[in-house]
């Protein structure tokens, strides 16, 4: 298999092919999990610069890359395979994540870096950064963030910080990013009380609350129940997993869904995501 890899052409359907071999020998890929991904990387790569509005089977082909790399990252590595994993990926991540890539590969680049971050026991700091960006991606982002650096001495998932757009381009893609959001809650608890974005001063979960409060706002018009639904559920998320570190902001929290629950927002999904949030409040405070 190893011999297969140097000698695979990127533009060749090696992607589909691997994808197929994967799907029936996951458990077996995992000693070449490593050299598989770095081959996908640098083949999505070659597909995005070789397309243009012409060209759909160089994006389905990158769209390829990915659907195998996730494939690959869920056949159980090592703690240190994901890290490992998570060094290769970073271009890809940061290209896939940025809003001249917008909705192209949004969701099947947060399907591969859900699978990272599900699968690590302690999170780095690299990917602390991407809950960041995915909040500024969401919310936007002060205009005049001081930088005190040159941006290109910073490691490429810092940059993608500052280069964010300061409106937030992409609050629809709450729905592919909830998954991460819901992870990083999980594990991250002490820590999103305790660090502060760069942008806002706010801390982590401050910026998860505003994150929410901005899909709200974009949807409040047309009243669309999906993305606020899925937002919702991150409150649920926030209850269950800082019991007893965030006992002052549980009342407001219940403000909060109890004004929802009177709003214009109909979805009977919606409204059960919000009962269950007071009721988890009631159960806390």
């Amino acid at each position: 298999m190893r011999y297969q890899i140097k000698i695979a052409h990127p533009l060749s359907s090696f992607p589909f092919e691997l994808k197929g071999v994967v799907a029936c020998y996951q458990n077996e890929v995992t000693p070449f999990a490593l050299d598989l991904i770095l081959k996908l990387a640098d083949s999505f790569f070659v597909y995005v610069h070789n397309d243009d509005e012409d060209n759909d089977e160089a994006e389905l082909a990158a769209g390829g890359c990915l659907g195998t790399i996730k494939r690959i990252l869920g056949s159980k590595l090592s703690p240190e395979g994901y890290h490992k994993a998570l060094d290769i990926l970073l271009p890809l991540f940061n290209y896939c994540f940025s809003e001249k890539a917008g909705d192209t590969f949004i969701e099947e680049g947060m399907g591969c870096f859900n699978c990272i971050l599900t699968n690590m026991n302690e999170l780095s700091e690299k990917i602390w950064h991407y809950y960041l960006v995915f909040n500024y991606i969401i919310a936007g982002k002060p205009k005049n963030i001081p930088i005190n650096i040159d941006l290109s001495s910073l490691p490429e998932e810092k940059k993608l910080i500052y280069e964010e757009n300061d409106s937030g381009w992409g609050p629809e893609h709450i729905e592919h990013m909830i998954g991460a959001l819901q992870n990083y809650v999980y594990k991250g608890k002490g820590l999103l009380l305790q660090a502060k974005d760069p942008g806002f001063g706010l801390t982590y979960l401050e910026l998860l609350f505003k994150s929410i409060e901005r899909v709200y706002e974009v949807n409040k018009e047309d009243g669309d129940d999906v993305h606020v639904t899925i937002a919702s559920t991150l409150f649920i998320a926030i209850l269950e997993n800082c019991v007893g570190l965030i006992d002052n902001i549980v009342p407001l929290i219940m403000e909060k869904c109890v004004f929802l629950l009177n709003s214009k927002f109909q979805e009977n999904t919606f409204k059960k995501v919000l009962v269950q949030t007071v009721e988890a409040d009631c159960f806390l405070f």
